[in-house]
């Protein structure tokens, strides 16, 4: 791999880890429930198996529409320890 191209691999990576670090901030433990983009952040899981996690029942979550939402304390709770 080129150096030009170890740099970009290096600066896109920076870019997701920034992205992911703004979802994770806009997790809000306080709200009743949050959106699957930021529990996925929360997690450290991919979107698209966050959204697969609670379309089968995996994660607590609802629909309103055609939108899925998580519930924040049952979501929460599964990373409880004890």
């Amino acid at each position: 791999m080129s150096p030009q191209s170890e740099t970009r691999v290096a600066e896109r990576a920076q870019l997701r880890e920034a992205a992911r670090a703004q979802l994770r901030e806009r997790f809000d433990p306080t709200r009743p429930t949050n959106s699957v983009e930021s529990a996925a952040a929360y997690a450290n899981v991919s979107r698209g198996l966050a959204y697969a996690c609670a379309r089968d029942g995996s994660w607590p979550a609802l629909r309103a529409g055609s939108r899925l939402l998580i519930k924040t304390r049952p979501f929460l709770a599964m990373f409880e320890e004890g």
